[in-house]
């Protein structure tokens, strides 16, 4: 994942992000889509309080989601529309269907 993080840190240097107090060497990816969207770390505080940030690369757009990543995926698997920067996801309601 260090080249995805490398291409994520670029990216918020290029899109210059508002809102979200961070400099590109807090960002760690954990995940990416089909469609380019990288999913992050920002790591502030300890490792089990890091919020995760979302780069949507269709609209070249940062969030930040209050919340660790295996918060995020459970809200992405249980359809919460707390996390709608997923809906377009396969995984977008997975843990109400059979896959």
């Amino acid at each position: 994942m260090g080249f995805i993080t490398a291409d994520s840190r670029a990216a918020w240097v290029d899109t210059e992000p508002t809102g979200i107090d961070a400099a590109a060497e807090d960002l760690v990816t954990w995940g990416a889509s089909s469609s380019a969207d990288l999913y992050c770390w920002l790591t502030h505080g300890a490792p089990e309080d890091w919020p995760v940030v979302l780069f949507s690369h269709g609209d070249d757009a940062w969030t930040r989601f209050d919340c660790g990543m295996t918060e995020f995926l459970c809200r992405v698997l249980s359809a919460d529309g707390r996390v709608e920067a997923m809906k377009d996801s396969v995984l977008w309601a997975a843990g109400s269907r059979q896959l």
